[in-house]
């Protein structure tokens, strides 16, 4: 009876050891093929919701300045001059508009964040006469994302209705060479009006242009894209400068007033004794990509 009851203790700890033991092999193989279904779910908990992060895209680069516009007044009476443009809007069918009054005058401006070290001029004697464009054509709404030193935008404009021209500018109290040639370092830009506005950045801005420094200079909303566009006016074809370089113009505020600046100017259209006053744009180099 001893013995009998010794055996069966020894089969009973021998059959409750080959248990746990399969039990054991069991919850590790079960582990083992959880963890591998699971794996990539954690390595994307570990990495973040969205998954791996977007490689950074380099900061663009330019081959543009900033520009400062004014208003102007002129005593000239303009004669307005018709104008095919090719832009990357208008590649297949181009856009036939007419050039009428001057509105604003720019000059080449380095713009400083506080902090920031001042750089240089790029074309210091490439300046942009702004021109009211005139077109019958409807143009279709657009969505693009902008870049610049603002960082992102995503914007909407609508019907193109400036363009912009090369143009020369005398110094105070002289006239525009004869001899002197147009600009050939910037080109034509149709400017196209934002019609969801943006305002980016809010602190202070240092503008330094060849009437002076603003110190303190503040910008508003986004108004205008500048686009480059290839020019045919009076039979000469002019084509586009820097074609991945636009122009966004943003709204001046607190921008100081030239005093009693006048300049003659001539570009492809017209020369024109011009009476600066209030700045009113800051044009700042841009990259431009399409929203589908």
């Amino acid at each position: 009876m001893h013995y009998g009851t010794a055996n069966r203790t020894r089969a009973d700890s021998f059959a409750l050891s080959s248990i746990v033991q399969n039990v054991s092999e069991a919850i590790t193989m079960r582990t083992f093929r959880l963890t591998r279904l699971l794996s990539p779910l954690i390595a994307v908990v570990l990495l973040g919701c969205d998954g791996p992060s977007p490689p950074v895209e380099p900061k663009p680069t330019f081959k543009i300045d900033h520009y400062k516009f004014y208003d102007i007044k002129t005593s000239t009476t303009i004669a307005k001059v018709p104008v095919q443009l090719k832009d990357q809007f208008h590649e297949d069918k181009p856009l036939y508009a007419t050039v009428a009054e001057p509105e604003y005058f720019g000059n080449p401006v380095i713009k400083t964040k506080k902090g920031e070290k001042e750089g240089d001029f790029k074309n210091p004697m490439a300046h942009l006469a702004w021109y009211k464009l005139e077109t019958d054509r409807s143009e279709p709404r657009r969505t693009l994302r902008l870049t610049n030193q603002f960082g992102q935008q995503t914007v909407i404009i609508g019907s193109a209705s400036v363009l912009l021209a090369p143009s020369l500018k005398s110094k105070k109290g002289e006239n525009v060479p004869g001899d002197r040639a147009l600009p050939k370092s910037v080109g034509h830009y149709v400017g196209y009006l934002i019609l969801r506005p943006v305002r980016p950045f809010q602190g202070p801005l240092k503008l330094r242009d060849q009437f002076g420094t603003d110190p303190n200079a503040g910008i508003r909303q986004a108004a205008y894209l500048f686009v480059p566009a290839d020019k045919t006016a009076d039979g000469r074809y002019y084509p586009r400068v820097h074609p991945e370089d636009h122009l966004v113009a943003f709204q001046l505020e607190r921008a100081t007033v030239p005093d009693g600046t006048r300049r003659q100017t001539r570009d492809q259209f017209h020369t024109l004794a011009l009476d600066f006053s209030s700045p009113k744009y800051l044009a700042v180099p841009t990259k431009k990509k399409p929203i589908n």
